[in-house]
């Protein structure tokens, strides 16, 4: 599976970089540091039959759960480099953390560690709280390491003021899932350039790493997350 991601992302990083062949005298490199707030949507499993074990914890009967997550603010880096006056290239980095919220069980499930027991009913969600010594011994939580090669298109409205559009494809390894998985994003914002080489800007992301499956053997649909980006960068 991993061979097989990595295999995509170079297929996408050689896509990206045919863009550089008519260009390459007209190239100017960039790196800038980012604040990026993080928004995951609910993640849903699929659904399974008889039980599972996982860390201490067992979850029986035919059942699926839901997760809700918190979100996260988080640093970040991307360099990269300017093609022409229209196209950028870009490798970004970030490592966003999600702590669990709540989880919901569908009707009849229990997830138990020999101590506490949930037992799953209609439209219920169990807070952080409410899941006691089974939130202790299965890491829900994850730590989530996201590498995503972006293009990006500039308008070039004004010297100042430069709005742009883009999209990414990437890796996501993420902390309780067997193996990383493929992720892709769509992006839009703009740059504030303050002189010529220093710039400010903003970017809106949505992304959506494909379904992992987790330490119990869990697979989960597609996770979707929007991002807000502040970025401070120089071009050289």
């Amino acid at each position: 599976m991993t061979n097989k991601i990595l295999r995509t992302v170079v297929m996408g990083s050689l896509t990206l970089l045919a863009f550089s062949n008519a260009a390459q005298a007209d190239m100017k490199p960039y790196i800038e540091g980012q604040i990026n707030y993080y928004n995951l949507d609910d993640i849903r499993s699929d659904t399974v039959s008889g039980s599972i074990t996982s860390g201490g914890a067992t979850l029986s009967a035919s059942a699926n759960i839901e997760n809700e997550y918190d979100t996260d603010t988080t640093a970040g880096v991307e360099f990269g480099f300017k093609i022409n006056k229209n196209s950028r290239i870009g490798f970004s980095y970030s490592k966003p953390s999600f702590d669990l919220e709540n989880i919901t069980l569908s009707v009849g499930a229990t997830l138990t560690d020999g101590v506490d027991t949930i037992t799953g009913s209609a439209s219920q969600k169990f807070s952080r709280a409410e899941l006691g010594t089974v939130a202790a011994e299965n890491t829900f939580d994850n730590t989530a390491k996201l590498y995503s090669l972006n293009y990006y298109y500039d308008f070039n409205s004004s010297n100042i003021i430069q709005p742009f559009l883009g999209f990414g494809l990437g890796i996501a390894d993420i902390q309780n899932a067997e193996d990383k998985e493929l992720m892709y994003s769509l992006h839009g914002g703009a740059r504030y350039f303050f002189n010529d080489n220093a710039y400010l800007g903003g970017k809106f992301s949505y992304g959506s790493i494909k379904g992992i499956k987790d330490g119990f053997g869990l697979t989960y649909e597609d996770i979707d997350y929007y991002s807000g980006t502040l970025a401070v960068g120089f071009e050289f």
